[in-house]
């Protein structure tokens, strides 16, 4: 019996990244699967309908083909394109700062019950203008660090540094390089961490 090679997800695309000459290579967060990276060509000409697949924070429906090292779009279907971080910029420097925690805490394949169904309440949240982005990144952060388990018992305190870290956020959200930088370094850190314990048992 053959094996299909065609699939079909939905997912939140976090960021997209220029490949060779007319293509993107896009990170996407789907239920089934978790983190994915796939091959959208043609997408960095502006004639080609992927171009979409260029923007960040948009909830798509994908048929994907399976290849060697990455699948490949073969359709896709827009379900819904998030406003506020097209018009705010300090709304798309908090989800593109959520993005990049999601990317350094999950490895590539590996699913997440409820996340991508969590991802887009918080993004309708953020939709709201109301909503401080500095304050619900706090948030976010808070709950994607605990999914990924970097928290063992909220009774025991928060990661070393996290209180830290946050209050730049609040305090003045233009900080973002130097407060990503901090969060990858240690994102990375308790990745590494948790990968040896899982060796170690």
């Amino acid at each position: 019996m053959a094996v299909s090679r065609q699939s079909v997800a939905n997912g939140l695309i976090l960021r997209s990244l220029p490949f060779r000459e007319k293509d993107r290579i896009v990170s996407v967060w789907t239920e089934e699967r978790g983190l994915i990276r796939v091959l959208a060509q043609g997408a960095l000409l502006v004639a080609n309908r992927m171009v979409v697949l260029g923007q960040n924070g948009i909830l798509v429906r994908f048929w994907l083909a399976r290849g060697r090292e990455l699948d490949r779009v073969t359709d896709f279907r827009v379900l819904w394109i998030p406003i506020r971080i097209r018009t705010d910029w300090r709304a798309l420097l908090a989800f593109e700062t959520m993005a990049e925690v999601v990317e350094g805490a999950w490895l590539l394949e590996t699913p997440e019950a409820g996340l991508l169904a969590d991802m887009i309440d918080w993004l309708r949240v953020l939709e709201e203008p109301e909503t401080p982005p500095d304050r619900w990144l706090a948030d976010v952060l808070r709950r994607l660090l605990q999914t990924a388990g970097f928290f063992k018992d909220e009774r025991e305190g928060a990661l070393t540094g996290l209180e830290g870290m946050l209050s730049l956020w609040e305090q003045n959200l233009e900080r973002t390089v130097r407060s990503r930088r901090v969060w990858m370094a240690l994102i990375e850190q308790g990745q590494r961490q948790r990968l040896a314990g899982r060796n170690d048992n």
